[in-house]
């Protein structure tokens, strides 16, 4: 049901939720269960009731002529590599220096490069991989469609990446807090006891 809510409310949650699916054959695929008739069974569950109402959404769109922002944007003269230069200043900036949840990111970037393990783990993966995933997607969209005209505003970016911060936010805890308690990883804190 939440991955419903995520297509229903916000056009680019169709990324968070193709992601998750994504990361459930990941997972699938890790404990030899590829081929099982249970994992397809499982994905497609997740997926049935968000493609559902996606394609039924698009379909209303469609038929009452609701635009995107989402078009290609064949039109602009800003060269691709001076698009993917801007996109990427803009970025830093609101990750590091200007935005919301600064140290969030900082601490972010750290556990990526301290803790790069944490990133694979079952524990894990559904926080961090979803953030990445849909951040990356954002900084193609910015370069492919129309929503490059709003990167520099100071204004979509920020919003765009509060929609992932509580996720970061999460991993980064949970990732910091089994350093400091001793647990490198939550395997060990069920064999100790």
């Amino acid at each position: 049901m939440l991955a419903v809510g995520l297509v229903w409310t916000r056009a680019d949650g169709v990324i968070l939720v193709a992601c998750n699916a994504l990361l459930l054959v990941v997972l699938a695929a890790r404990r030899s269960e590829l081929a099982s008739k249970k994992m397809w069974t499982t994905v497609s569950i997740y997926l049935a009731l968000p493609v559902l109402v996606w394609a039924a959404w698009t379909l209303v769109k469609l038929h009452f002529g609701i635009s995107s922002s989402f078009r290609a944007d064949g039109s602009s003269v800003v060269p691709p590599f001076d698009r993917w230069s801007r996109i990427a200043g803009v970025f830093f900036r609101a990750f590091f220096l200007e935005g919301n949840w600064l140290i969030l990111w900082a601490l972010f970037a750290f556990a990526c490069i301290y803790r790069y393990r944490e990133t694979v783990t079952v524990e894990s993966m559904f926080l961090f991989w979803p953030v990445v995933v849909y951040l990356g997607a954002i900084a193609l969209l910015f370069a492919t469609t129309g929503l490059f005209r709003f990167l520099e505003d100071g204004t979509v970016l920020h919003r765009l990446i509060l929609h992932v911060a509580p996720l970061a936010a999460l991993w980064v805890a949970t990732v910091f807090g089994r350093c400091w308690d001793g647990t490198d990883s939550p395997r060990s804190a069920g064999s100790a006891g």
